[in-house]
Order: structure tokens, then sequence, then C-alpha cells
């Protein structure tokens, strides 16, 4: 059996989640793409999201049946409580990312968001199939969490995962982390 090569993943560029945030076009947009960078939610705990699971006063976040029908708390970053909350504003309950239709957004519709904004934001072959996705925003959180410091154990429980196994498909070579640190 001959094995398929393995080629490196595409990770967004240092400048693109940015360039994708400032390309959204509306506010509940921009907030969810915010949570999907800032937080690492995946698409579907931020689509389920509800505005009693966002505790402004401690500055936390539920995420209510994540993956494998778990909960967890994560802190609310202050770049994204203060725009959060003046979107929630009086509102009590119902989704903190309504669709237009008043429900809860949809995965798929959160794929087709970033698809669109990618394109509108001028990112590289942001039309090419599985280019840019939610869960690309997913991978910017866990890999800004690394380079700040954090211990593989912190990511693995801010991403709401089971095991460092999982979690380790987020470890890849920074080349300019690593020319940073190769230079004597």
């Amino acid at each position: 059996m001959t094995r398929k090569p393995k080629r490196l993943p595409v990770f967004l560029q240092a400048d693109e989640p940015e360039a994708l945030l400032r390309a959204t076009r509306r506010e509940r947009d921009r907030l969810l793409l915010m949570t999907l960078t800032y937080l690492g939610l995946r698409v579907a705990e931020a689509c389920h999201l509800q505005v009693e699971d966002v505790d402004f006063r401690r500055r936390l976040l539920t995420v209510r049946q994540g993956k494998g029908a778990k909960d967890r708390c994560l802190p609310l970053p202050r770049r994204l409580a203060g725009p959060l909350r003046g979107w929630i504003g009086p509102r009590q309950t119902g989704p903190v990312y309504p669709s237009s239709h008043g429900g809860e957004l949809t995965s798929r519709a959160v794929q087709l968001l970033v698809k669109r904004t990618a394109a509108r934001a001028g990112l590289r072959d942001a039309l090419k199939p599985r280019r840019y996705h939610p869960h690309s925003l997913r991978h910017v959180f866990a890999s800004r969490m690394l380079d700040r410091g954090a211990t593989i154990e912190e990511v693995r429980e801010a991403l709401g995962h089971s095991s460092i196994a999982v979690t380790s498909v987020y470890l890849h070579s920074n080349p300019q982390h690593l020319r940073e640190v190769m230079e004597v």
C-alpha cells in the first residue's frame, strides 16, 4: 500500500485573521468571527451560544454542551467583552448571534460567511475549497496561546479537548519563531 504524501497544512498568516475581521460588513458577523478567533470556539459552539451564557460581571463565557456534551468556562477577553456587551444590549435570552430569521445561525451559514469574507478581504486563494473556514480561526486561537507561552495543557483545556493527543494537532512549527530561537 502506498502512502499519500503528508503535506504541511495551510494556516492563516499572522495578519489574515485581522484582515478577515476588518472585511466583515455586519456587526454580528464581526463579533462572531472575533468570538471564534479570541475564544477558539468550534463553529457549532458559537452558533449555539446563548445570551445567558455570557457573564459580563465576572467576564466569563460558558460553552454548554460542547463536543462530547461537555460544558466549559472561558475568560472573556476585554477586547471582546465591550463590543459583545454593546451587541447584546438589553437582551436577556436567545442566541448571541441570531440568524436573520431570529433563530440560531447554522454551521453552514458561518462557513459561507468566512469564505465570503475572506474573498472580500482579498486573502490569497480565498475561493479555493477548504482554504478558509471557521476552524481556521480556532487554529489561530490555539497557535496564539502557544506563542504567548501557554502550556499544551492550558490550550487543551481552553479548546475543550479530551486529551493532549487531540490538542497536539495544533502544534506546528512557526518559521518566524524557529528563526528567532535558532539565531545565534
